[in-house]
């Protein structure tokens, strides 16, 4: 439809109210022409950023270039986000509880959090919903138990989150023990003294009042 809006020609037979229509239709296919090629281009640069980084989020079933930008810019950072349930209160997949006198099993869906990544995790409950074999089988389970539909897009958000944050996290962990050991294999050896920080101090049984403080330790 774009390509042949863009392409319409005005004809001199027409009168005014259809040539200022097709020229209008003309207009915008070409303006989403242009935002597509850009949007293309945009995209590439995302994808490179991401491989740069992050390359084993690409792999996680659907995930795409938009939804692992949005869930690396929610991360930020290693250390940022503590555990599991900080990163689904943040987006927006925590359970809350909807409990009454007598029912003590009902939540509500969260309207809080980062609503990009909680758009970007129901995206991929989506796509699981539709292409994964695993999830139909969970979502028929789960409404012959009673459970609607909101409810059990918002248990498989909890569950994708879930596994979002181990995979963040355990790359984070592998990086931050990469940097420790070619910061240890760099470190200079010292044969007679070595400074030990106050931790380490009180490991050998030794409190130190300064931190600074050098132990010389017993070969």
């Amino acid at each position: 439809m774009l390509n042949t809006a863009a392409t319409l020609r005005v004809q001199s037979a027409w009168d005014v109210e259809t040539t200022s229509t097709v020229v209008a239709l003309r207009t915008l296919a070409r303006r989403a022409h242009a935002m597509l090629k850009e949007a293309r281009k945009l995209q590439k640069a995302m994808v490179a950023i991401i491989r740069s980084w992050r390359p084993d989020l690409l792999e996680e079933f659907g995930v795409g270039p938009i939804v692992a930008a949005t869930v690396l810019c929610a991360w930020s950072h290693p250390g940022r986000i503590h555990f599991e349930a900080a990163f689904a209160m943040l987006a927006g997949v925590a359970p809350i509880p909807a409990n009454s006198g007598q029912v003590t099993t009902r939540y509500r869906l969260n309207r809080y959090g980062d609503r990009q990544l909680n758009n970007a995790l129901h995206t991929m409950v989506a796509s699981r919903i539709q292409y994964q074999e695993a999830t139909p089988d969970y979502v028929a389970r789960r409404t012959a138990e009673g459970k609607t539909g909101r409810e059990i897009k918002r248990c498989l958000a909890r569950y994708v989150a879930r596994d979002l944050y181990r995979l963040l996290a355990s790359g984070a962990t592998a990086a931050l023990q990469g940097i420790g050991a070619s910061h240890l294999t760099c470190e200079p050896k010292v044969a007679n003294c070595r400074r030990v920080p106050r931790a380490m101090s009180r490991l050998h049984g030794r409190r130190d009042q300064k931190h600074d403080r050098r132990v010389r330790l017993p070969r």
